[in-house]
């Protein structure tokens, strides 16, 4: 049993809208917690691990120079949820660019908010599945790969986009979601995407279309989920037609995975799991995160950004 002190320094914006909301999902989580491994302390100086839920910013200089994590760094850790993100310190991200990746000091997270989400709370038969496969999203987030989705053609499916305010939509995402026996979940802004979880929530299969993005560690992925090179869109209808048997008994895997490991009842224990298993393994980081933040550095759209954090001095010691 650990003892757990939860934190954040991240406050509601119009870029990270759910940063509050997740803080209280994980804490509404930890009193949900079906096997109640680990508890809450009101103590940072008591407490086995600190958990930052959320930052302001994407370098995480807030929290890198609070008093917390100033006095307690070396039991500190990250839970991060942005779509972007320089990861700057240990812990759980649900978007790090592959080019960053540095195991065991990051590991990959899932998105709190679907365990939250009611309209996902009834689930449709199997038997009822109207549509091979589908997909319903912004063609705007990653065109290049979301309108080659859109393109495709197939007699049973399902594809539209909601980019337009004059695209009426028959029925709703989670409505079509539910009557699908594939679920297409390319990326978007991010290499990561809650459809994937939602799909598993829904006991359906997840097709996951994103050459960047890397599973929460530990899981069967494959007994579940459909893997697809970006390159290879143009070939999802056959494939999915060919594998379209084994739909049933993988969704069936895929919810009974999503209820082991991430509803609200057991994502707690799963969070804290990976963060001991991360705090177990830390070493020396600090010339990791310098090359990280070296390599964001001269990316673009980062560049200007970055500068301007170094010299007013906020980005802190890594």
């Amino acid at each position: 049993m650990a003892l757990i002190y939860l934190t954040t320094t991240a406050e509601e914006s119009s870029w990270n809208p759910y940063a509050l909301a997740n803080f209280n999902r994980v804490l509404k989580s930890s009193k949900h917690s079906v096997e109640c491994r680990h508890l809450i302390t009101s103590s940072p100086n008591e407490a086995d691990i600190i958990l930052f839920i959320g930052s302001k910013c994407i370098y995480h200089s807030d929290i890198i120079n609070s008093d917390i994590y100033i006095q307690f760094s070396d039991k500190s850790l990250i839970l991060d949820f942005q779509d972007i993100t320089i990861p700057r310190l240990p812990g759980l991200y649900t978007n790090v660019p592959s080019y960053l990746h540095q195991y065991p000091i990051y590991e990959y997270g899932f998105y709190p908010r679907v365990f939250d989400n009611e309209l996902l709370a009834d689930r449709v038969k199997f038997s009822n599945c109207e549509y091979l496969f589908s997909f319903v999203g912004n063609s705007k987030n990653y065109p290049k790969l979301r309108q080659q989705i859109l393109n495709l053609s197939h007699s049973e499916a399902y594809l539209k986009d909601s980019f337009s305010e004059n695209t009426k939509l028959e029925k709703t995402y989670t409505d079509i979601l539910k009557v699908s026996k594939f679920v297409l979940c390319p990326r978007g802004i991010a290499a990561s995407t809650f459809r994937v979880f939602e799909t598993m929530r829904s006991a359906r299969v997840p097709v996951i279309i994103s050459d960047d993005w890397l599973p929460p560690l530990g899981l069967e992925w494959n007994e579940f989920s459909i893997k697809i090179s970006e390159n290879d869109v143009d070939s999802i209808p056959d494939l999915l037609k060919n594998i379209e048997d084994k739909a049933e008994e993988m969704g069936k895997r895929a919810f009974d995975c999503w209820q082991a490991n991430f509803a609200i009842e057991t994502s707690f224990d799963w969070i804290i799991k990976s963060a001991l298993r991360i705090q177990s393994l830390r070493q020396n980081y600090s010339d990791v995160i310098k090359r990280n933040l070296y390599i964001e550095s001269i990316q673009q759209g980062h560049f200007t950004r970055f500068w301007k954090e170094l010299i007013r001095g906020k980005l802190g010691k890594t």
